[in-house]
């Protein structure tokens, strides 16, 4: 999968008297980091910009989006039993160095929660079961957060 380099500015806005917010402005996109950090480097230093490089994934999901995949989200307690199940938007983020994607955690209340394509609801639910599996056979399901009771 090819990578693109986002050269973000950012820019420091008044919102309110209390405070301010940072607001992100894409300055250009390049094939290369280098060929953004030129592009940073080119700009006069004297100007009180703040610019960050991100790298992003080009057609991320292409093969899954193609394929008819839909992202879905599911959320699933130590038990298996599914809390909440979701066709949903566009929230999965990009895809890692090795071109996948599998946005999967434990929250606060020691529930499993995943996102990712999956051909159906049925099939994103198996592959969430395999993840509560796993994690239970490593004993790594973490117990509930005891901040939650105080």
């Amino acid at each position: 999968m090819k990578k693109v380099f986002v050269v973000n500015e950012y820019v420091k806005e008044n919102v309110d008297p209390i405070g301010q917010t940072e607001r992100g402005v894409v300055r250009g996109i390049f094939t290369t980091r280098e060929l953004a950090q030129k592009y940073i480097d080119a700009g006069n230093p004297s100007q009180p910009f703040e610019y960050h490089i991100e790298k992003y994934a080009l057609n991320p999901w292409q093969i899954d989006i193609e394929n008819g995949k839909r992202p879905y989200f599911i959320r699933m307690n130590k038990y298996g039993k599914v809390l909440e199940m979701s066709w949903t938007d566009i929230e999965l983020g990009y895809p890692d160095e090795n071109d996948s994607f599998c946005n999967v955690g434990i929250d606060v209340y020691s529930n499993l929660y995943y996102h990712s394509f999956a051909e159906s609801e049925q099939q994103a639910c198996e592959v969430c079961e395999l993840i509560r599996q796993a994690i239970l056979a490593d004993g790594n399901w973490p117990d509930r957060n005891p901040l939650l009771d105080i």
